[in-house]
Parts: structure tokens; C-alpha cells; sequence
């Protein structure tokens, strides 16, 4: 055991050897680990900056089977029952020995803009990512790394605005395995910036 107040100016306190300031001291894995369960996922307190047009998703996840599962999806309006429009989606659909990773919004009347990519394995990690540029309507779908599936055909706004009470951003619904290093960027982020991030 070590204190080292003295070296850090008294704000730390160091037990043996490892910084409390630094995340990464030590490095200790704190994946989300869900079940797949409907009501097993994290709910995310709603602010105004998740009302998105142009949007980047991006996440590392373990499938544990060949399930459909939402990696984060944030909805706007339910629209049927079970059914929500969604301002962006990224999630897995079952294949077969695999999953397949899926990205893109439904408007408010209900018409579903997805852009699916190849199978990709389940008990391994895969970093996934999807780029929305309202602008160029291009939508990326990107698995570690690399850019699978691309679309320029997704020219309606995602809705961002629903009916009060039915908006909500969740990680991780029906997704039975671990979702790690969630991110949402609020610009499409290029190629370059996901390989570096996946990196």
C-alpha cells in the first residue's frame, strides 16, 4: 500500500499502485452483460442534444446466440403495438450461425429505412458503427472498422420529435450478451475516425 499525496498535490490516494484518477488503472472489463429478456436493458435519461439528423453509432458487442437484439435505438413515438418510429437504430437480426448487424431510423408513418450487412460471428467481439449524414441521405454500416454496407437512398428526416411519453433511448433491448463502449456522436462521422475508434 502506497500514498502518495505528496506526489499528486493530496487529491489521490493510491492503493497498491494503482491510480483511481486513470480508468484504465487497472484495467478491469465492465461490459454490459444482458440477458436478452424483454425489460433487460439500460435506460438512458432523455435530453434534448439525443434529437438527432445526422448521427454515429458505434459499439463493441459479444452475441451470445444467434438472436435479434437492439444495441441502442432511440425512439420517438409508438406507432402499433410494439412498434416505435425511431430517430436511430443500431441493432442484430438473427442469421443462421450468426447475427447481422442492421442500422437506420423509421419515420413517424411507419416506413422503415435499414441497412443491413454481412453475418458476423456470435461469441467473439465485434465493433459495430453506423454513420448517418442527413445531407448526402448516406447511411455507412461499419463492422470493425470497415465499412459493409453503404446506402445514399435514406433521404427522410428521422424523426426526432413524438408524442410526449412515448420517447425513450435504450441500450441493449432483447440483445442476449455483452455491449460494450457505447458511443453516439451527434455528425456523421467519416471512415477514417471509426477505423481509429475500432483501433
Amino acid at each position: 500500500r502506497a500514498d502518495l499525496d505528496q506526489v499528486v498535490g493530496g487529491d489521490a490516494e493510491f492503493r497498491d499502485f494503482t491510480d483511481p484518477v486513470d480508468a484504465r488503472d487497472p484495467a478491469i472489463s465492465r461490459a454490459l452483460r444482458l440477458d436478452g429478456a424483454p425489460g433487460d436493458y439500460a435506460l438512458i435519461p432523455s435530453v434534448f442534444a439525443q434529437r438527432l439528423t445526422q448521427w454515429t453509432l458505434e459499439a463493441w458487442i459479444n452475441a451470445d446466440s444467434a438472436t435479434d437484439g437492439v444495441v441502442v435505438r432511440r425512439a420517438v413515438q409508438r406507432i402499433a403495438p410494439g412498434a416505435y418510429a425511431e430517430n436511430y437504430t443500431l441493432g442484430v437480426a438473427s442469421n443462421g450461425a450468426g447475427v447481422t448487424p442492421y442500422a437506420g431510423y423509421v419515420t413517424l408513418n411507419g416506413i422503415t429505412n435499414y441497412l443491413f450487412a454481412d453475418r458476423i460471428p456470435t461469441g467473439a467481439w465485434v465493433h459495430l458503427s453506423a454513420s448517418y449524414d442527413y445531407d448526402t441521405a448516406t447511411l455507412t454500416l461499419y463492422t470493425n472498422g470497415l465499412a459493409a454496407a453503404f446506402t445514399n437512398g435514406f433521404d427522410e428526416v428521422p424523426p426526432v420529435n413524438g408524442r410526449v411519453g412515448d420517447a425513450f433511448l435504450r441500450i441493449g433491448e432483447q440483445f442476449a450478451g455483452r455491449i460494450d463502449e457505447v458511443r453516439l456522436w451527434t455528425k456523421a462521422v467519416n471512415g477514417l475516425d471509426i477505423l481509429a475508434n475500432y483501433n
